[in-house]
């Protein structure tokens, strides 16, 4: 919404360039005085090809042209008292604000879609079991082992989930969300790396993004160093 505003204040700015230069251009028509050219010069431009500006660029100028005059209709009917455009104008107002309170609450789309229709990504798909019942680091192994790399990373992320509860850094639950657990985490450096390890895994797990053991293995060892940066004894 932002965007299309933004690119229909563009459009309202060069229509009014353009209504501004074709005024000025009409009136320093008007002013001109009779200008005498050579005749056999104005040929020799004609037949250079360096000089064929107007025919090279005549098309895609016409086009322009026509993609304001739709333009100016559209605003036109729009912004007019007249038949359904009130209701749009509504309507789209309506939309704006809606997105603008999603935005500013942290992007929370869910209540929007009703408790039925959850949105899947940046929501970790958790276990019957609760994490911590579960040995989630052998579930790792295991995955890898099984050649199932996407689901070790996931198993990973997990556990970094619950080495963050039970360090008191996050309240874990079910269903909360990655961004949940962001505006939770008060250390700005943890934060950051939070920030990283989520990206690595919803690139990998919700993106379906098939990783090699080269990438794997670079992946598994960043959430290794977060793990002992976890284990740190930390002031109070």
């Amino acid at each position: 919404m932002i965007r299309l505003l933004a690119r229909i204040l563009l459009f309202t700015t060069l229509l009014t360039i353009q209504i501004s230069n074709t005024v000025w251009a009409e009136n320093s028509e008007s002013a001109a005085k009779e200008v005498q050219f050579d005749s056999e010069k104005l040929e020799q431009y004609r037949n250079d090809i360096d000089f064929d500006y107007y025919s090279k660029n005549q098309e895609s100028f016409q086009f322009r042209n026509k993609i304001m005059e739709y333009l100016v209709r559209f605003l036109r009917a729009v912004f007019s008292d007249k038949g359904a455009a009130p209701i749009v104008r509504y309507i789209l107002l309506f939309a704006f604000v809606i997105f603008v309170v999603l935005k500013l609450s942290g992007g929370q789309f869910q209540w929007f879609l009703g408790s039925g229709a959850r949105i899947q990504k940046g929501k970790v798909l958790i276990p019957e079991q609760d994490i911590h019942e579960l040995n989630l680091l052998q579930l790792a192994t295991d995955s890898r082992q099984n050649g199932n790399l996407r689901m070790s990373v996931r198993y990973y992320y997990l556990h970094l989930l619950k080495l963050m509860d039970a360090s008191g850094i996050i309240q874990w639950h079910k269903d909360k969300t990655n961004r949940d657990y962001i505006r939770e985490i008060k250390s700005d450096e943890l934060k950051s790396q939070f920030k990283l390890q989520t990206q690595i895994f919803d690139y990998v797990w919700y993106g379906q993004f098939n990783l090699n053991e080269e990438q794997y293995l670079r992946v598994q060892s960043e959430f290794i160093k977060l793990f002992e940066n976890i284990a740190k004894p930390r002031k109070q």
